[in-house]
């Protein structure tokens, strides 16, 4: 568990964003709800999780998650995430899910997490991962983890609206 220190005042951080602990093996469908939420639809990790939760291998396909923000009519795209990326997204008020492999190459363990900061002061994400919110986690050490799915990201946000761009 990552120390709560304040956010220097380089740090970028999405305020607003919701929490949702995740219960064992629930990190896809906790990570999904909250970034949902977070644009408005109200939908819980339990709620998604009977759509996309494989029981059998105990967790969720990263393709799932990407799968149930489109059918939800979101803007929904998988990208190849870099500290660029997310200091970008953040600055953008966007939330990310990231996949990280926590496991090694040969025995992954796969984890979801949602990125609502990043701190330039000292190279850190702050991150809403598994029961703990605005964990602090050293991007090398994120990076590592990180590097091990290709810097598996996914930023999803509503579609735009008619009037926008008339």
């Amino acid at each position: 568990t990552g120390e709560e220190r304040p956010l220097s005042p380089n740090a970028l951080y999405v305020k607003q964003v919701p929490f949702y602990p995740q219960t064992q093996y629930q990190c896809g469908p906790a990570s999904l709800a909250t970034v949902l939420n977070y644009w408005g639809r109200h939908v819980t990790p339990e709620q998604i999780a009977q759509e996309i939760y494989r029981p059998g291998m105990k967790g969720t396909l990263s393709l799932d998650l990407w799968q149930y923000a489109k059918a939800q009519d979101f803007q929904a795209s998988v990208r190849q995430g870099s500290w660029e990326f997310l200091e970008t997204q953040v600055s953008r008020e966007r939330p990310i899910i990231a996949f990280l492999n926590l496991g090694f190459r040969q025995v992954p363990l796969g984890h979801f997490l949602v990125v609502v900061g990043v701190d330039p002061e000292d190279k850190s994400v702050i991150a809403y991962s598994g029961v703990e919110k605005n964990q602090r986690i050293p991007f090398d050490r994120f990076k590592k983890a990180w590097e091990k799915t290709n810097y598996w990201s996914l930023l999803i946000e509503p579609q735009p609206s008619p009037d926008e761009g008339a």
